[in-house]
C-alpha cells in the first residue's frame, strides 16, 4: 500500500515537471509565431519603402539598382529566417506532442491531445511537415 501511494506521488511530480516544460515550449512556439508575423510586417514595410523610393526615379541621385539589391537581400534573409523559425516551431511541437503522450501514459488516460492531433491532422502537417512523418 505504501509503495502504491509513493508511486502516485512520483507520477504527480513527474506530471508537474512535464507540464512546466509543456508551458515553456508553448510560450516559445507563441513567441516564434509572433516573430514570424513581425518579419512579414517588416518585409512589407521595406517593400513599400523601396517601391515608393524608386517609383518616380527620374533623379540621377536615386540608384534603383541599389534599392533593388536591398529589397532582394531583405526578402532572401527574411525567407531564410521564416524557415528557421518554422523548423524551431516544428521541433517544439514534436516535443510537446511527446510530452502529451508521456503525461497521458503517467495519468492513465488521455488528458492532453491537442498538439498530437495538430501534428498528425493539421494544415501545417499537410504543407510543411508532411515529408517528416
Amino acid at each position: 500500500m505504501e509503495q502504491a501511494k509513493s508511486e502516485g506521488v512520483d507520477n504527480k511530480a513527474k506530471i508537474d515537471i512535464l507540464l512546466k516544460e509543456y508551458d515553456v515550449l508553448n510560450a516559445k512556439v507563441a513567441s516564434r509565431i509572433n516573430n514570424r508575423f513581425a518579419m512579414t510586417g517588416f518585409a512589407g514595410a521595406v517593400g513599400t519603402f523601396v517601391y515608393f523610393r524608386t517609383r518616380n526615379a527620374t533623379s540621377p541621385c536615386i540608384n534603383t539598382g541599389f534599392w533593388t539589391i536591398v529589397l532582394v537581400f531583405t526578402v532572401i534573409s527574411l525567407l531564410v529566417l521564416w524557415f528557421v523559425f518554422g523548423q524551431l516551431i516544428k521541433n517544439c511541437a514534436v516535443r510537446i506532442s511527446k510530452i502529451e503522450e508521456r503525461i497521458n501514459e503517467l495519468a492513465g488516460e488521455k488528458l492532453l491531445k491537442w498538439e498530437t492531433h495538430q501534428l498528425k491532422n493539421g494544415i501545417f502537417h499537410f504543407f510543411y511537415w508532411r515529408s517528416n512523418w
